[in-house]
């Protein structure tokens, strides 16, 4: 009932409560609702990319709400997405949060734009995380973590890295042939 009931409620003996609102009181058995088992969830309806609509199914990414990860090339690290809660009636009892781990510690609070960006991520592995937080602090997790993996540029990968360090050590290497080879030319001139 969120906070529009707060302090404004009074249960008789019968078990039927009355309560308090802007618009006068209402009377109702409790008994006579239905509990709705599931909580809310999230779901993520769009992904941006570079402020480019990437949606499911166009062969640029999986469907990224179901998806348990996602790799974005290095011209890729500025990213966003939207993100709905289908199934919640009215207005939701509590604050939607969301932050990417790995790259910040805090969370962010997302309940009234349902979107959230990133701009120019260094290269690593993050994971995307949502929490609802109700009235009463009590926590639960509408989405499951999407793990986001930015590559690095290939001169910063492990393959570029090796092929800088042998370019270097090849060079070195021909260098060194080349003034052997012409303190050797200088040595038999001097004979």
């Amino acid at each position: 009932l969120c906070n529009v009931f707060k302090k404004s409620a009074l249960k008789l003996s019968d078990g039927t409560m009355i309560m308090g609102s802007e618009d006068g009181f209402i009377h109702f058995d409790p008994r006579d609702f239905e509990q709705e088992s599931r909580s809310v969830r999230v779901t993520i309806s769009d992904m941006f990319i570079g402020g480019e609509s990437v949606s499911p199914g166009d062969g640029k990414q999986p469907n990224f709400d179901l998806a348990k990860g996602i790799t974005l090339a290095p011209n890729q690290a500025s990213f966003g997405f939207l993100f709905s809660e289908p199934g919640a009636s009215g207005e939701l009892c509590g604050r939607l949060f969301c932050r990417l781990k790995g790259y910040e510690k805090s969370w962010k609070d997302v309940s009234v734009q349902h979107a959230i960006s990133w701009y120019n991520l260094p290269p690593a592995t993050y994971t995307l995380q949502f929490k609802i937080v109700n009235s009463d602090g009590w926590s639960y997790t509408p989405h499951p973590e999407l793990e986001i993996t930015v590559e690095p540029r290939f001169w910063r990968s492990a393959i570029g890295i090796i092929l800088a360090i042998l370019i270097i050590i090849v060079s070195a290497g021909l260098l060194f042939l080349l003034f052997y080879t012409r303190a050797l030319e200088k040595e038999k001139q001097k004979q």
